[in-house]
């Protein structure tokens, strides 16, 4: 499959395969025309990731991954993928001398893109931290994972190349466990569910992807209510099996549980309508409290391979959350 995004090629290329095989062995039979050489540097430079992770030439597949390839990473120098050191407040959970454990505001873009080339916390990071980040991927320095601009919650950023490829290789293989927190319209008939399928981007609107039985990459979440409230909404605690764009988003608004103010996935203030005129007063002075996407990424637990165990980093739920929640009545 091919897509594109801006200007950008991306290839998307499905291994499907219960055997181990090593990812620079699998991509010679997919290009054929390139030597292993290129295909080992081309891996090393990020431009082959798994499931939209950073891995090295040694890694073996297994299973069903999607393997994603970005030719921009190959043809950008240098000095195009410098990032602006700009002095940006970070909020550190903790840090060592090859981890950092970033609780991200609502608001604050990951690393620069296009129309964003600045004021991102990659920015901070480069101020903070100038040279003292993983240079595995050079136009995104210490960047493992992403969280959308709305997103608040917790992220970890590497120091080290070793540090990069071991956290990052951990996402890979589906062993790091995430807990988000989501403000939804309505009930769930369950008080706890999963919710798979294949998400693809929408043919109608490519910003948005959508959920179907056969086409796109594999996602699996599982949910938990938390609360029921007096007005109309819901907090659930939801686990993503897998980590595809958008997932969480995509899969509540599939079981009719869309996340407040996500007007991509139907969550918008124009739910509204659909409301007794009794409530809808109440429920806007609610909404009001909380101006995005109502996702909180709360937790996050993985294996530390310097200090050998496992370790679970929690955040508190922001204040946004905390007035729309104080506004509500519990059920």
């Amino acid at each position: 499959m091919i897509d594109f995004i801006g200007l950008i090629l991306i290839t998307e290329i499905l291994y499907n395969n219960k055997a181990d095989t090593r990812i620079d062995t699998f991509l010679k039979t997919q290009f054929p025309n390139y030597s292993r050489t290129k295909i080992q540097k081309l891996i090393v430079n990020s431009s082959f990731k798994v499931d939209s992770y950073v891995v090295k030439p040694s890694y073996k597949l297994k299973g069903t991954k999607v393997i994603t390839y970005d030719d921009s990473y190959e043809n950008e120098s240098i000095e195009q993928s410098k990032v602006i050191a700009q002095n940006i407040s970070l909020d550190i959970i903790y840090e060592d001398d090859g981890l950092i454990v970033i609780n991200k505001p609502a608001g604050l873009i990951v690393h620069p893109g296009a129309g964003n080339p600045d004021g991102t916390l990659l920015n901070g990071l480069i101020y903070h931290y100038k040279n003292n980040l993983s240079e595995i991927d050079n136009s995104r320095p210490g960047i493992i994972h992403r969280l959308d601009k709305e997103t608040s919650g917790v992220i970890l950023i590497a120091k080290t190349n070793q540090m990069h490829y071991n956290i990052s290789k951990q996402f890979a293989d589906r062993k790091i466990k995430k807990k988000y927190k989501a403000i939804v319209w309505g009930y769930p008939d369950k008080y706890e569910n999963k919710i798979e399928g294949y998400l693809s981007r929408n043919k109608k609107n490519r910003l948005a992807f959508e959920l179907s039985k056969r086409k796109g990459k594999y996602s699996s979440s599982t949910f938990k209510l938390v609360n029921k409230y007096t007005l109309p909404f819901s907090l659930l605690k939801v686990f993503p099996i897998t980590g595809r764009t958008h997932q969480i988003r995509v899969h509540l608004s599939s079981v009719g549980l869309p996340i407040i103010n996500d007007d991509l996935y139907s969550g918008g203030l124009k739910r509204l309508k659909s409301y007794d005129s009794s409530v809808r007063l109440e429920m806007k002075k609610a909404l009001s409290k909380i101006n995005r996407v109502a996702l909180h990424a709360e937790s996050i637990t993985f294996y530390h391979p310097i200090k050998e165990k496992n370790l679970t980093f929690n955040t508190k739920l922001p204040k946004d959350f905390l007035n729309f929640i104080e506004s509500c009545c519990e059920k």
